[in-house]
């Protein structure tokens, strides 16, 4: 009898428990007139996507169909950053956006965890930059906005003074570390 209610109970908590999802959609919104900078941006999400081997970022041109956001900011070097402090010469700012709520199914419970990000990056310094500098800036703030912080390693991507020229990056490292995060998409 003991054994029949105790599975009774367990069949119980398991229909009427909580189920955890993470929604991890990277949908950039980049919208504008300006075809050439909407190229730019196609060619760096291609690029991260192949070189994280799977599909994280995606480019909208339909902000409705946006979860993240791409902002081009003009004279940022002279602008303070997503947390309020004055920075001499950022060329970028990325950010991860995670909310959460609830759904309810019956007796079950959902709870949803969103992740996002919105990204900026100073408009001048896009227009005229060479690719590698791009991409290493790019990467850079897009790791921030997949909740990567700064490292004391000179050669991540992740170091907190990226120069644009730097041709020694540990891509691989960076790569690894966003497959690990986004897991399965």
């Amino acid at each position: 009898m003991h054994k029949f209610i105790i599975i009774i109970n367990l069949c119980f908590l398991a229909a009427c428990g909580t189920d955890t999802s993470k929604n991890k959609s990277y949908h950039l919104a980049f919208v504008g007139s300006d075809y050439g900078l909407y190229q730019t941006f196609q060619g760096l999400i291609d690029n991260f996507n192949q070189s994280a081997g799977k599909t994280v970022l995606f480019l909208e041109t339909d902000a409705t169909k946006a979860s993240s956001q791409i902002q081009l900011v003009e004279n940022m070097v002279n602008i303070t950053n997503f947390d309020g402090i004055a920075e001499n010469g950022i060329l970028g700012d990325g950010r991860p956006v995670i909310s959460q709520s609830q759904t309810k199914f019956g007796f079950k419970t959902a709870d949803n965890k969103n992740y996002s990000m919105v990204i900026k990056f100073d408009l001048h310094f896009i227009q005229n930059s060479r690719a590698k500098g791009l991409a290493i800036i790019f990467d850079h703030e897009v790791g921030h906005g997949l909740e990567m912080q700064h490292t004391a390693n000179i050669k991540d991507i992740m170091y907190p003074n990226c120069e644009i020229t730097d041709t020694d990056k540990d891509f691989d490292g960076y790569f690894k570390a966003v497959r690990n995060y986004v897991g399965d998409l």
